[in-house]
């Protein structure tokens, strides 16, 4: 079995990955997340992904039969990038805009080895349930991660309460797609069942 090396610094990926019974290491790539121009929207988590992947190879020094995994992930709004609120007022905006209405969150997701580099995106749309300003008001109070998160929430935490539903993977929201990474895995020869 190859090394495993996670190129990421979200705590929620190596739950994820952790839980999928993996043995691995965490590297956390140092990458300009500035993403040249004429690249469409949908395809930026694909570029940062990858570019993390390959910070990561490159800072180990190209090491030979490891598996570095990355991820990158977004969130639009009929074609608007919304990102991580700045402070509790831009928090509600955020969620104000969402309220009611379906949004999509875009996850790059990458496996580098030494012969292989598989880049895939996967496109997971949720549903906000109608939300009042006393609702996303009492949600930004309670929730102690809201700033660190694309959207304003996480639907691992108490953002659950914020979803009516989603259509595609649940951990695609999360920030790993983990359907996806089971079958990329596969095909460099990491088996999780």
């Amino acid at each position: 079995m190859p090394k495993i090396i996670l190129a990421s610094s979200s705590e929620r990926r190596r739950e994820i990955l952790k839980s999928l019974g993996l043995e691995f290491e965490v590297v956390e790539p140092e990458v300009d997340e500035r993403v040249p121009e004429g690249i469409t929207l949908e395809k930026v988590p694909e570029v940062l992904a990858l570019r993390k992947a390959k910070a990561v190879y490159e800072k180990l020094k190209r090491p030979k039969n490891t598996v570095i995994i990355s991820a990158d992930t977004l969130v639009l709004k009929e074609g608007e990038l919304i990102g991580k609120p700045k402070d509790k007022t831009h928090a509600f905006e955020i969620l104000k805009k969402l309220s009611g209405c379906s949004h999509i969150v875009f996850t790059g997701l990458c496996v580098l080895t030494n012969d292989k580099k598989l880049v895939k995106t996967i496109k997971t749309t949720v549903y906000f349930r109608k939300l009042t300003a006393k609702e996303i008001l009492s949600y930004i109070e309670k929730e102690k991660n809201v700033f660190d998160k694309a959207g304003a929430y996480g639907i691992q935490d108490l953002g659950k309460v914020l979803v009516e539903r989603i259509e595609g993977d649940f951990y695609n929201v999360v920030g790993l797609p983990v359907a996806a990474l089971v079958e990329i895995l596969k095909e460099v020869g990491v088996e999780v069942l």
